[in-house]
């Protein structure tokens, strides 16, 4: 290898491990403010008014579908582009579609918060914070999903760094301000919401920022922008969304299951498990995330070495981190929630180790959802994401309902649902796609049917 060469490796290198390093501390820092928040709910407001704020914000994500999975799709619409003019007509397209999203997120989270109390059997005490919490958590969910788009344009120009620093700043803003919140009074729990949504609104007025002045302000300007490669983008993301509402037919739904059928007490008993699930989903999303924009650019270049070893090598270290995670986890489960939430849960160390298995076999597959959608396999990410979504809602209305296995059935049925997908689908779909792109590479005028 010659000097150049080794270089140029270096830098990729530096630069690999620079954004994998911001990646990781944004979503420690989401990650982490919520547990904080959560916390000061439980200790402050006590265990229905955490229930609540659990179920209600898990629900709230249905917002993030608004977003019309338009940033995966302009990743790889901005690896195609090989001119500034092309890329900026993306940009444009890009934020025309992601408003109309923004539009359908702010319907949807007022007619959430209009029917939120009655919908979750909300306690007299604290149902008039109902409505607040979803209305509030939905645009902050919305306006958050809305800036992806600029997130997109900064993470093309390999400046994802500093997104992830902008993400920081935001979740450490609303920590403190809720930390720092009235917690007397009847409004106190709705301002928890009410504070995510001003930093959310916030986080978008800065990546806007930055990204027009990288791109320059021309991708503001919607009325430029072109229908046809609008609808592009949308069909394309369209399929994204729909692998999108598999998750939600996880967690949150299994969040309504135990609520309607065992009570918001099993609900208060599963979200500590979710939120430590969701911690160690960092350490496999975190490279997911940095390997997104790459995979796009060695698709576009059809380069098959280098997204193989992008795919084996990413899934085989997050499938070791996550499994020495997982465990550490389950030995120490008991002092770590005395010292975060205060008391010892005891439903909650019972199912923990079980939960922990389908986080391990789920997170590891997270780098072979970031290939297909660099490879624009995402007709048949989408469909195999709504299958095993539908099976895990039908499971644990099986192994609960009739089956009468309490809280344990919603853990089964996930890890049944996960580990079919994840553990044989994925594999096959992402070798079987990159060997289509090998061969169609060496026939330069042919392309590999989406399958």
């Amino acid at each position: 290898m010659s000097s150049s060469s080794k270089v140029f490796a270096n830098n990729r290198t530096v630069r690999l491990g620079r954004d994998l390093v911001c990646t990781y501390a944004a979503s420690a820092a989401r990650i982490g403010a919520w547990a904080i928040v959560s916390a000061l709910v439980l200790r402050r407001m006590g265990p229905e008014a955490f229930g609540l704020i659990a179920v209600i914000r898990g629900v709230a994500g249905f917002a993030q579908y608004a977003a019309l999975g338009l940033a995966p799709g302009m990743l790889g619409a901005l690896a195609h582009a090989r001119t500034l003019e092309a890329r900026r007509q993306v940009c444009t397209d890009s934020v025309a579609a992601a408003t109309l999203g923004l539009i359908i997120g702010a319907l949807m989270s007022f007619l959430y918060g209009r029917h939120a109390g009655a919908l979750h059997q909300v306690p007299f005490p604290i149902y008039s914070q109902a409505g607040v919490l979803a209305l509030y958590f939905g645009l902050a969910t919305s306006v958050r999903m809305f800036s992806e788009v600029p997130a997109a344009v900064l993470q093309s120009r390999g400046k994802l760094w500093i997104d992830q620093l902008m993400q920081i700043a935001s979740d450490v803003a609303w920590t403190v301000l809720v930390f720092f919140t009235p917690w007397s009074g009847d409004g106190a729990l709705g301002q928890v919401a009410v504070t995510a949504a001003v930093t959310s609104f916030l986080l978008a007025a800065a990546r806007f920022l930055v990204a027009s002045r990288i791109e320059g302000p021309s991708i503001l300007e919607i009325h430029n922008a072109s229908i046809d490669r609008c609808v592009t983008l949308l069909v394309f993301g369209g399929y994204i969304v729909l692998a999108q509402v598999a998750d939600f037919l996880y967690a949150p739904t299994s969040r309504l299951i135990i609520d309607w059928n065992l009570g918001p007490q099993m609900v208060a008993a599963y979200e500590p498990c979710l939120q430590l699930d969701a911690a160690l989903l960092v350490l496999s999303s975190a490279v997911a995330i940095v390997l997104l924009p790459r995979a796009a650019s060695a698709a576009a270049l059809r380069d098959a070495r280098l997204l193989t070893r992008y795919y084996l090598w990413g899934t085989l270290a997050t499938l070791a981190i996550l499994s020495c995670a997982a465990m550490v986890v389950v030995i120490f489960a008991r002092p770590l929630l005395i010292l975060w939430l205060g008391r010892d849960l005891p439903v909650t160390l019972d199912i923990l180790p079980l939960v922990m298995i389908h986080t391990v076999i789920g997170g590891a597959s997270g780098v072979g959802r970031s290939m297909l959608i660099a490879l624009g396999k995402v007709r048949s990410l989408a469909l195999s994401a709504i299958v095993g979504g539908l099976c895990n809602v039908l499971l644990a209305i099986l192994f609960v309902g009739v089956l009468e296995l309490g809280i344990h059935g919603v853990v089964y049925a996930t890890i049944l649902s996960v580990g079919a997908r994840c553990v044989f689908w994925m594999p096959w779909k992402v070798l079987r796609t990159i060997g289509e792109l090998n061969a169609a590479a060496a026939l330069p005028t042919k392309t590999s049917d989406e399958s």
